[in-house]
């Protein structure tokens, strides 16, 4: 593994050094004197697996632990413990993943710990004995796990899954969602975890099912419901209702054998009830209930198989070894053993041959480990291993105690100082964070912390140097006239051959508005309508600048073209007769067409479509008002139809329906906009029912034997036809537009912007106020290695340079941008025509001469995008505006000045007709004010993880809107 002491990024782990309850620098345990105070980790333990203690046991991600193998006393025998992400270990307690662990932290079943023999390594440990043991046969001590290179296990082996689809439907077929998921053969699965608006599980539905085969498809009945009014005092608050599950297993198998779903209101104590199930008995000291803190908790109650013995099994005999005083069998001084195997078998005992007792006595075997015994039944075998007591550890006082403990303090204060400028939460904050060793990680501390504080008011937090005296030297080099900070050495602290250095720093940022790196919020916001303007103001939250912008019109959308506007559901579109429109009734999607203009106010629309009769099962009797086709017009139709706003109803003596079939006379009137046949209209005569032939002739058929379908018609409100306001875009003027969570202001710049192809498309260019620095989203995180320790690994950020290539269209920068909201802005051609020889002076700023930099035609480029960054010819014509922000009238680039945005880029290479592909593509140097070729990466590697990725010119993106 490589370990680098001076790259700072990668370590806070060492802290934890001064922390050992004894003074060996080595992998193994480790008990920290300020663990967490979460229950369940507060024990302090955590597992070195290096002489630094700079890497450690811990889990990939949060509430799933990590499971590990470890031979602590390096008896031979390995107990199985849980980690957090983190790293601390769990202790007394139950895991998120549902396993008991004892107040040593190992994995227990029916309070038995889980053990397997591994092979001794001579590694030392601070850790006190673990209990553990383990035998031949098939007792407890036998352990299903598999053990790899990195020690790392499930408590679990892995089985073989099923493949299962949850169905949600309603009672006529409707799929409101299906859901894939996998389970061990025969588990049982939840059907009750989805709820939708409006409708609740059926009375009858099943809450879980059994998986017995491979590819089951489960179908879960929601029956639709009307909301009822109701007493809002009385009302659950839903934020307070949790979900629980209580799983039955197979202590053996793991099988469920099953499950009880329920949920109550939070904090309620929840009682398991024990279940009858064949041919099982409860485990002893199983949990009988639970309080329920957190939702969706699961709880695992164990059973073991209860069967008639045959003659074979008659033949096994129940052991257990005690291991004891030898001259009081009934002071035990380690962990019994238990266990099952065939009469007169061989027994093996495995056990250290020296026990340290917990008041410092010193405990020898009589015999030498391992020992072998025969074991003969009927009945349960017992056997005793006798210790003798052979003296006594001396307790030599800890000088150093006081000193620790006042370290610990420290570190106490320093996270609750922390939290209140971080926001995070107390127990995840580590002691590592605050020690450091170098100017290095002395600065990276400093600055991380100072650039988190987003206000003026003044701020204290902690830096602890460990042989090594911390300073504020980062605050004056990166944050200048922005910062003002203090330094207290606050207390000198000396632990063995160390001495850490405590200073309490004081920091209150300066925002000034002509400099500040604005982070804006919305201060108030008044949405736009399809039609009418909108407006937001901005406030930054460090300077307290506000910024007014005006939102245009959204415009009316139809994506399902329906005619009905998605946003604002109103009839918006224009409509006559021919006109079609998409729509859905239940399953089935139709088509209608327009037939008349003005019919009863509105327009008169039939499907394109014929409706088999077994959509009604039966026409019923022939008499239209009577029939049950009018009945589903009437009392169905309108709540399975896609169309609610802008359906008129159509009056008749027995009801509003909002739907029909033609009547003949609708029919002869507009024969010649209605083609296809074999439906039915509305007359009847002598028990039958008027039909609509292939041929468009007139026929009477019995509606239930004649194979004709159902041919729908509606009515559909007239469009409302209004103006949306107009708007024109000055330059000058601001819009805000959000990337990857960030809001950024963007300002007009051309008001008749043309793109790369001339085409004037009466748009307005906005380019944006700030450069977005190259360092982006880019952070350090914990990672694990291929032991599988942990380390602190550097992550690049989206932007962190130009990309493999210095083609735009494979940029780094253009996947970025193309993943951001892009309402209401115009596709623009900004393929790269032209490669670039030369740059500009340096100093000439907006005042740069073009004649230093020539154009080389590198054939036409297809690529349209709605964000973007600007080219080198654009930067020529628009140079009066790319060393000014945020609205100044005079050139200000130092506003924007820091180690990753001394530029940005444009979309441009660098090369000529022959040779594009150099490498190079062009920036706006803020520092020297020109415009010049840089290297689309770092050139030189320094070994330093981020600056060997990260460039020093960042992004200044721009956009088009429509102009009126």
């Amino acid at each position: 593994m490589k370990w680098r002491p001076n790259a700072v990024k990668a370590l806070i782990a060492t802290v934890l050094l001064s922390l050992l309850p004894c003074n060996v620098f080595a992998a193994g345990w480790i008990k920290s004197t300020s663990p967490p105070s979460i229950p369940g980790l507060n024990s302090g333990w955590w597992y070195s697996v290096n002489a630094w203690n700079s890497e450690w046991y811990a889990a990939k991600e949060d509430n799933v632990p990590g499971w590990y193998w470890i031979d602590g006393n390096k008896d031979g025998i390995a107990e199985c413990y849980a980690f957090n992400k983190d790293g601390w270990m769990y202790a007394n307690t139950l895991t998120p993943d549902g396993y008991f662990v004892n107040a040593d932290g190992a994995w227990t079943i029916a309070e038995k710990v889980q053990i397997k023999s591994v092979l001794s390594v001579g590694t030392s440990t601070c850790r006190g004995n673990s209990g553990g043991g383990g035998g031949s046969g098939s007792g407890s001590g036998k352990t299903k796990h598999n053990q790899d290179h990195s020690g790392m296990d499930d408590p679990i082996k892995q089985e073989v899954k099923y493949s299962y689809i949850i169905r949600m439907v309603t009672p006529d077929g409707k799929i409101l969602k299906e859901f894939y998921g996998t389970g061990k053969p025969n588990a049982f699965i939840a059907l009750d975890n989805e709820k939708f608006s409006g409708y609740r599980l059926s009375g009858s539905q099943m809450l879980s099912a059994q998986l017995t085969e491979d590819n089951m498809i489960f179908t879960v009945i929601y029956e639709a419901v009307k909301e009822a009014a109701t007493d809002s005092n009385s009302e659950k608050n839903p934020e307070k209702i949790y979900g629980y599950r209580i799983e039955y297993l197979d202590i053996e198998t793991k099988s469920v054998l099953s499950v009880e779903i329920g949920e109550a209101e939070k904090g309620t104590l929840v009682e398991i009830p024990e279940k009858d199930l064949d041919g099982y008995e409860l485990c002893p000291d199983q949990e009988e209930g639970f309080v329920l803190r957190f939702d969706k908790i699961i709880r695992k109650i164990y059973y073991q198989a209860v069967t008639i013995s045959t003659p074979s099994e008659a033949q096994m005999v129940d052991w257990t070894i005690h291991f004891v005083d030898q001259k009081d069998h009934s002071k035990k001084l380690w962990k019994s053993q238990s266990g099952t195997i065939k009469d007169e078998g061989r027994l093996t005992i495995n056990f250290p041959p020296t026990i340290y007792g917990n008041d410092g006595s010193i405990w020898e075997s009589v015999e030498t480990p391992p020992v072998a015994r025969i074991i003969y039944g009927p009945g349960h075998y017992i056997e005793y291993i006798e210790f003798s007591k052979t003296g006594h550890e001396v307790n030599k006082p800890d000088d150093e105690q006081e000193a620790k403990e006042l370290l610990r303090k420290f570190l106490v204060t320093a996270r609750n100082q922390e939290i209140l400028i971080t926001g995070e939460r107390l127990e995840t904050i580590s002691d590592r964070r605050f020690i450091i060793s170098d100017q290095s990680s002395n600065d990276y501390r400093i600055r991380s912390i100072t650039s988190q504080i987003n206000d003026t008011e003044s701020h204290e937090f902690y830096v602890i140097g460990k042989n090594f005296v911390p300073n504020g030297k980062a605050i004056a080099e990166w944050f200048q006239d922005e910062a003002i900070y203090s330094n207290l050495l606050e207390q000198v602290i000396k632990i063995g051959s160390d001495t850490y250095y405590v200073a309490r720093m004081g920091v209150q940022r300066r925002f000034e508005s002509a400099t500040c790196t604005h982070n804006w919020k919305i201060k108030r916001k008044y949405d736009a309508t399809c039609l009418r303007k909108g407006k937001i103001v901005y406030v930054c939250t460090k300077c307290g600048e506000e910024r007014e912008i005006v939102t245009a019109p959204l415009g009316h959308v139809d994506q399902n073209r329906d005619s009905i506007c998605d946003r604002c559901h109103r009839r918006m579109f224009p409509q006559r007769e021919g006109s079609k429109i998409e729509t859905t009734l239940a399953d089935n999607n139709l088509t209608f067409t327009c037939i008349d203009e003005d019919y009863l106010g509105g327009m008169l629309y039939l499907a394109d479509q014929n409706l088999p009769m077994t959509f009604l099962k039966g026409y019923g009797t022939p008499e239209y008002k009577t029939s049950n086709l009018y009945r589903y017009f009437r009392d169905g139709f309108q709540n399975a139809f896609s169309i609610h706003n802008g359906l008129i109803g159509i009056p008749s003596p027995v009801g509003t329906a909002y739907a029909m079939s033609l009547t003949r006379a609708d029919y002869e009137s507009h024969r010649n906009l209605i083609s296809g046949g074999e439906f039915l209209l509305q007359d009847s005569e002598n028990g039958q029912v008027t039909g609509v032939e292939s041929d468009g002739s007139i026929c009477l058929v019995n509606p239930n034997t004649s194979g004709f379908g159902i041919r729908i018609a509606i009515v559909l409100e007239k469009p409302v036809l209004e103006n949306a306001d107009r708007i024109h875009w000055d330059i000058g003027d601001l819009q805000a537009r959000e990337l990857d969570g960030t809001t950024y202001i963007f300002r007009c710049i051309d008001q008749n912007y043309s793109d790369a192809s001339a085409n004037h498309r009466q748009s307005a260019l906005f380019l944006s106020d700030s450069v977005i620095p190259a360092n982006y989203r880019s952070n350090y995180e914990r990672k694990v290695q291929g032991d599988g320790s942990h380390r602190y690994v550097f992550v690049p950020g989206p932007i962190v340079n130009f990309g493999e290539s210095n083609d735009y269209k494979y940029s780094n920068f253009r996947k970025w941008l193309g993943k951001s909201d892009v309402y209401n802005m115009e596709p623009i051609s900004i393929g790269v025509n032209y490669a670039f020889t030369g740059s500009s002076a340096k100093g000439e700023y907006s005042s740069l001469r073009t004649n230093g930099i020539q154009s080389h035609y590198i054939g036409d480029q297809q690529l349209k995008d709605r964000f973007f960054i600007l080219s080198v010819d654009e930067a020529l014509k628009y140079k009066d505006h790319l060393w000014k922000f945020d609205g100044s009238e005079e050139e200000n680039p130092e506003s924007q000045y820091a180690a990753f945005s001394k530029g940005y880029w444009l979309r441009s290479p660098a090369g000529d007709r022959e040779n594009y592909d150099t490498g190079y593509a062009y920036v706006v140097d803020l520092v020297n004010g020109n415009i010049h070729p840089s290297f689309i990466k770092p050139e030189k590697e320094t070994g330093d993880e981020e600056l060997d990725v990260t460039t020093t010119y960042g992004l200044r993106p721009a956009f088009t809107m429509p102009q009126d």
